[in-house]
C-alpha cells in the first residue's frame, strides 16, 4: 500500500484539517490513527485554525495576505514536513486533497530540499496542477473580469473567511430547509451528491467555508487562463515585479517533469495518483 508508519494530510482551498474527521470513524483521518498510523494535518495559512504570525497582524498588517499557493509550497509545506521528521526521525507519507495536491506538485517540481528529504510517499486527491477546462460554478465567478479587481480596489483581501455566526446560520438552514440548500449547493458544485455523505451537510457547512487569501484564488484563476500547452506557473505579479522577483517578465514555469519519484496511479472513485521514493 501507498501509505506508511508517518501520515501528513493537507485540505484544499478554502478549508482545514476538519475535512479528514467530519465523518467521525469513518473519516480518513481516523480510519489511518486506528489502523496504527502516526497521523499529522497541515492548515494552510490563513484559515480558522492558521491565523498566527511572529511579527504580522492578519487584522491590520496588509503583507500578512500577501501569500498564494507558491508560498505554503516555497514555505509552509517544507516546515512542516521537517517538523515531523526532527519528532519522529522518519519521513512521511502525504495524501493531499485539491489545492493540497497544489502545493506537493509544486514543491516537487522545485526540488524543495526539506520537501523532497522528508517525503516517503505522496497521494494526491483530486489532483490540481492545470485548470485551462476547468468548468466549475465558483471559478467562473472569480474569473469575471470584473471581480477580482473590485475586490482589490475595495481592500478585501481575506476571502470566505470563517465566522462562527456565519457557519451556525449555514449550518441550521441547511438542517431546516434541506432539499434547498442541496439543491443549490449541488448548482454551484460546492458538494457533489454522488460521492459525499449528504446527511451530514449540514456538519460539513459547520466547518466550510475556512478562508484564503485574494492572492490564492486570483493564482488559480491565472492558471485558468493560460493559454495553448497547459502550465503550471509562479504567482504573476505583472512584468514590472515579476523582473524584480523572478528576473524574468513572466512567471517561471513548475515543470512536472522535474518531479522524479516514480509513480504510480490508482483509481478511488476519482484521480488518485501516488508517487513513491524508492
Amino acid at each position: 500500500m501507498c501509505i506508511r508508519d508517518r501520515y501528513m494530510g493537507w485540505h484544499g482551498i478554502f478549508d482545514s484539517s476538519d475535512c479528514f474527521v467530519l465523518n467521525n470513524e469513518r473519516s480518513l483521518g481516523f480510519m489511518l490513527a486506528n489502523s496504527g498510523y502516526d497521523v499529522w494535518f497541515g492548515n494552510s495559512r490563513a484559515n480558522r485554525y492558521s491565523k498566527k504570525h511572529i511579527h504580522l497582524n492578519p487584522k491590520s498588517d496588509v503583507q500578512y495576505w500577501d501569500f498564494s499557493w507558491d508560498q505554503l509550497a516555497q514555505q509552509d509545506l517544507p516546515s512542516s514536513l521537517k517538523y515531523i521528521r526532527q519528532k519522529n526521525g522518519q519521513k512521511a507519507s502525504y495524501i493531499g486533497h485539491s489545492q493540497g495536491t497544489t502545493i506537493m506538485f509544486a514543491a516537487l517540481a522545485d526540488r524543495i530540499n526539506d520537501v523532497v528529504n522528508n517525503l516517503e510517499t505522496f497521494i494526491a486527491l483530486a489532483p490540481v496542477a492545470f485548470l485551462q477546462h476547468e468548468t466549475s460554478t465558483a471559478l467562473k465567478l472569480f474569473k469575471n473580469p470584473y471581480v477580482l479587481p473590485l475586490l482589490k480596489k475595495l481592500g478585501i483581501h481575506q476571502i470566505l473567511p470563517y465566522f462562527p455566526l456565519q457557519q451556525y446560520i449555514l449550518s441550521t438552514s441547511c438542517q431546516l430547509f434541506r432539499p434547498i440548500c442541496e439543491k443549490l449547493l449541488t448548482e454551484i458544485e460546492v458538494l457533489q451528491p454522488n460521492i459525499e455523505n449528504m446527511k451530514r451537510m449540514a456538519v460539513y457547512l459547520g466547518h466550510f467555508p475556512a478562508g484564503s487569501s485574494y492572492m490564492d484564488i486570483s493564482h488559480f484563476v491565472q492558471l485558468s487562463l493560460e493559454v495553448g500547452r497547459p502550465k503550471m506557473r509562479k504567482y504573476n505579479y505583472g512584468p514590472i515585479q515579476n523582473k524584480i522577483k523572478y528576473g524574468q517578465d513572466s512567471p517561471p514555469e513548475l515543470s512536472l517533469i522535474h518531479i522524479s519519484e516514480p509513480t504510480r496511479q490508482a483509481e478511488i472513485s476519482y484521480a488518485v495518483f501516488c508517487l513513491k521514493k524508492k
